[in-house]
């Protein structure tokens, strides 16, 4: 684990109600040991602005996080939360035990995440298009309903002959995909397939 450098009033008592320490002289920002769930807005952004107000004089640091998002696209929605680690800084985590909600990104590497022993670690990129809604809705209601869309469109995709790994056949009065029926107007007809060229 690469030296550290606290600038805490209370480093004890920071380490028990957050799931990372800050180490401004090395740019470093660490997953504490025993955290398995990591997010990055409540836990890295959040906790990087209360380090930098709370303690002696942590704002002599350079600023480690930026963000973008939260524009109303359409409806109740807003384009999500992206985050990007700015001046050099560097998140260290074990992915081995650390599961990470959220997009972090860094403006000076091409990876925000290291191991602990400073190699280059790259995580699972996800799509932050839109993953808020406005106030009186839960983004855990939401899910399943992007989950069922998701569903829904792949097994459009194979009815329509465009997934090239799953042909498609069509035989007597009907085509069936998962819950999808297509009716045939006329019986009898002969065997056709339906495939992406």
């Amino acid at each position: 684990m690469p030296s550290i450098h606290f600038n805490y009033g209370n480093y004890a008592l920071w380490e028990l109600y957050h799931k990372v320490t800050f180490d401004g002289l090395n740019k470093h920002i660490l997953v504490n040991s025993d955290v398995t769930e990591l997010d990055i807005k409540e836990d890295v952004y959040s906790a990087w602005k209360e380090w930098v107000s709370s303690f002696n004089d942590n704002a002599k640091w350079d600023p480690a996080i930026r963000s973008t998002g939260g524009d109303p696209t359409v409806g109740s929605s807003f384009s999500g939360d992206i985050y990007f680690l700015i001046n050099d800084w560097k998140l260290l985590i074990d992915f081995t035990k650390v599961r990470v909600t959220g997009v972090l990104f860094s403006d000076d590497f091409d990876t925000a995440y290291y191991a602990y022993d400073l190699t280059p670690q790259y995580a699972v990129e996800v799509s932050s298009i839109v993953n808020t809604v406005s106030e009186g809705v839960s983004a855990s209601a939401v899910t399943p309903i992007l989950l069922e869309l998701q569903n829904r469109i792949g097994e459009m995709w194979q009815v329509d002959g465009l997934d090239s790994s799953n042909n498609v056949t069509i035989t007597d009065e009907s085509i069936t995909v998962g819950n999808i029926t297509v009716t045939i107007g006329q019986p009898n007809r002969d065997t056709t397939t339906l495939s992406r060229s």
